[in-house]
């Protein structure tokens, strides 16, 4: 089971994030000094020289139909407040799906914007797994990445989630329905991949 990046979220699924704005599609244009996994830097950089301001917001990724991963992020409003991401996609995608907040930018810790984990299921393993992938996310400010101490926690949170698993993948495929995208993240509808 792997994160598959949305092109859309339901109704229900926008209900469970909590999130100011509806996300809407943002168009991927990839200025020349962009560096991948580095939107707020790009955006910054760009905008000292060039019109527009940054808008914070969210990116957004599944596991299993279960669980979304909202991703800080950070694009462009040009001066006729449209919304572009200067930022290559690390899948070369040439639009994005983005919620506008304007909170994120408090969120941010020594430059590293904030990811958080939103269960979409009424499931205890779900919910604890949910909570370990936070935990996770903030270990990159915690600590230093490559830190013995760093390693050492992650191995630990690494084991707890591999135990973790079967668990989390008995409720994605209990609560992936046969014409929704696969659980497994291939995209494919389920009913042509994993039954």
């Amino acid at each position: 089971m792997k994160y598959f990046i949305p092109t859309e979220l339901s109704d229900d699924t926008i209900a469970h994030l909590n999130i100011p704005n509806k996300p809407i599609q943002v168009n991927v244009k990839r200025w020349s000094l962009s560096k991948a996994d580095n939107c707020f830097n790009n955006v910054k950089f760009y905008t000292e020289n060039n019109d527009g301001s940054l808008q914070f917001g969210w990116k957004f990724a599944i596991l299993g139909n279960v669980i979304v991963r909202l991703i800080g992020h950070v694009v462009i409003r040009t001066p006729d407040l449209k919304l572009k991401c200067i930022t290559p996609q690390t899948d070369n995608r040439t639009k994005i799906l983005f919620s506008p907040d304007d909170n994120v930018k408090d969120l941010i810790i020594d430059n590293y914007l904030p990811g958080k984990h939103i269960p979409l299921v009424e499931n205890d393993q779900v919910k604890s797994y949910a909570k370990l992938l936070d935990y996770t996310e903030t270990l990159r400010v915690k600590y230093k990445v490559n830190s013995p101490q760093y390693k050492a926690e992650l191995e630990q949170l690494n084991w707890l989630a591999t135990a973790s698993m079967p668990a989390v993948l008995r409720a994605a495929k209990q609560h992936t329905k046969m014409d929704e995208s696969c659980y497994c993240g291939s995209k494919t509808p389920r009913n042509s991949c994993c039954n």
